[in-house]
């Protein structure tokens, strides 16, 4: 009998082969010319580019980097996601070495890791150009280009197209001249993860490139979808895949204009396609599921007796009353939202679920930037909501030591896995041994192939007596009752002990425990009770050396990573 593996392989989507970024816009605007590619709206109304005028853009801006003597140079790129971040991107890789870089960093950061990076260059929104001239962190002959599209000053994004497109349209072929090595160095992304040590990680075209035709074959995107990009464009997760992906399929790219337009936006745009984080997807479903819950109960009163929420009612079996609430739903997200990505943290199971009963496709991936970053995914043909999915095609994971229950730390090899890390040859070696990446996250795999995050080895509790305890296995118990909005489970000792105490930090649901306790305004003892009640509850079904000591309540949230993973 063949292997869940092997039965997917026989039913890999058609892909058609590129090398490097050039090839990929160069292919897609001969495929898809006159096709929007990139879209937003600014205080000028809507604005389109089609993918033959992108792909002169891109050309267009290379041109002029070369012209300024930036071959082989890093480039540092710094703003929100906007088409002239897009563009710039596909252009420094070409002719060089990109640097995207968190615009959330502050000032001092930023000035550092441009340093640390040898750049050349600096790509960048203007309150980022003055914030760098006023602190003079950097060094005097860094050539500086402004990303404000709606600015048209020397060094501006609008003077370099315009010669850009000047040159192009007068014969010259520079940019197409460059020699693009894909298997080189031309990508570094710094990233701190959760715990805020910046590693530099060095990615090629053919890395991030490999990890796009691999999605391609097991979840089919068309050229007639549209994706509404949310998520920080800096980020291997969302430029990968919002971003590179739609355009090696022929879609369109929107730019979001901040998470408090999201649903003004989705209304307006229609997207087909989200690609988001567990944090942002829970808030999502939350309203989602209340919001529709609402509507339907003050309409069809009769229809809700008997039923306890909304997963109830859809588990009625009634495919009208089904049909009418996923439609609320669809409408509820722009009415043409048909798939939806999910990864960068564990999401709850509940979520997929719920989000698959109101008939959005929900597909969870595991990945890590060092790896470009998709490592495994749910895919068209199998899937599950409490896995993260199957090894991408030309992918290969194994669990090194696993204990008695097949845990172990999770190694990645292939394609995506990165070149190595920015001048730390001792953090590479570490990291890269015998061809496999260890990645530091801790799992196991089932007879099918499947993979199960279990967490992060740095983030293990081991007790005295040598157990082992994960702290995102208590988290997700404590979700399970949602009345927790954000959770942290630490390991702590006191003085005078020398066992390690498990202590739950949480942040309450607000909304959840007023309608928990049928009151408006829950008083801080209230609040309490509650959640100490949800502590007692998860206790009792672990065995005693897991279960949590002691419980804090926050007032605040978390502070998050850009992709809103909780800092540890």
């Amino acid at each position: 009998m063949k292997s869940l593996q092997e039965r997917l392989q026989k039913n890999y989507y058609r892909i058609h082969p590129v090398t490097d970024f050039r090839d990929l816009l160069r292919q897609s605007a001969q495929r898809h010319t006159k096709r929007i590619a990139f879209r937003w709206k600014d205080a000028r109304g809507v604005q389109e580019v089609t993918y033959e005028s992108a792909y002169t853009d891109v050309r267009g801006l290379g041109t002029i980097l070369l012209e300024q003597n930036l071959k082989g140079e890093a480039i540092a790129l710094i703003g929100k996601n906007s088409y002239g971040w897009a563009i710039s991107y596909l252009a420094a890789a070409c002719v060089g070495t990109v640097v995207p870089l968190d615009k959330e960093m502050n000032i001092q950061t930023i000035a550092y890791l441009i340093n640390a990076a040898h750049c050349r260059a600096i790509i960048a929104d203007q309150e980022f150009m003055d914030g760098f001239y006023e602190a003079g962190l950097l060094p005097a002959d860094i050539l500086f280009f402004c990303l404000d599209q709606e600015r048209e000053v020397e060094g501006s994004l609008q003077r370099l197209l315009k010669r850009g497109r000047w040159l192009i349209e007068h014969g010259s072929q520079e940019f197409e001249r460059v020699q693009i090595n894909p298997q080189e160095f031309h990508i570094l992304i710094f990233t701190s993860g959760t715990t805020g040590n910046p590693k530099g990680i060095m990615l090629s075209h053919s890395n991030i490139c490999s990890n796009i035709m691999a999605i391609s074959r097991i979840v089919r995107v068309k050229s007639s979808d549209q994706v509404l990009s949310v998520l920080p464009l800096h980020h291997t997760y969302e430029c990968t895949l919002g971003f590179l992906l739609i355009l090696y399929k022929g879609g369109c790219v929107t730019f979001c204009q901040g998470l408090r337009h999201l649903h003004e936006n989705m209304e307006e745009f229609h997207p087909t396609i989200l690609v988001t984080v567990p944090l942002l997807l829970e808030k999502f479903h939350r309203k989602l599921m209340r919001g529709v819950e609402v509507s339907l109960r003050e309409r069809y009163p009769k229809q809700f007796q008997g039923h306890d929420g909304l997963g109830k009612f859809l588990d009625s079996g009634s495919p009208v009353l089904t049909s009418m609430v996923r439609a609320k739903a669809r409408n509820a997200l722009g009415g043409r939202l048909r798939l939806m990505i999910t990864g960068a943290a564990p999401i709850r199971p509940k979520i997929i679920q719920d989000l698959r009963r109101l008939g959005f496709r929900t597909l969870q991936g595991y990945g890590l930037t060092e790896c470009s970053p998709l490592v495994a995914a749910n895919n068209d043909f199998y899937y599950r909501t409490d896995a993260v999915g199957m090894a991408i095609p030309d992918t290969q994971i194994q669990i090194e030591n696993p204990d008695e229950n097949g845990i172990g730390e999770i190694l990645v090899k292939g394609p995506g896995v990165m070149l190595g890390y920015f001048r730390n040859p001792e953090e590479t070696a570490r990291c890269m041994r015998d061809g496999w990446f260890h990645t530091g996250d801790l799992g196991w795999m089932n007879g099918e192939g499947f993979l199960f995050i279990t967490g992060r080895s740095k983030n293990v509790i081991v007790t005295k007596n040598g157990k082992k305890i994960f702290p995102e296995e208590l988290e997700e118990h404590l979700y399970r009752s949602g009345l927790i909005s954000e959770a942290m489970v630490t390991g702590e000792q006191y003085a005078g002990d020398d066992e390690m105490y498990v202590n739950a930090h949480v942040f309450p649901n607000l909304d959840a425990v007023r309608a928990f306790l049928k009151v408006s305004a829950p008083t801080k003892e209230e609040i309490w009770a509650a959640l100490q009640d949800v502590v007692r509850d998860v206790n009792e079904k672990l065995p005693s050396y897991k279960r949590i000591r002691k419980l804090q309540i926050r007032e605040k949230e978390f502070e998050k990573t850009t992709t809103k993973k909780i800092k540890r």
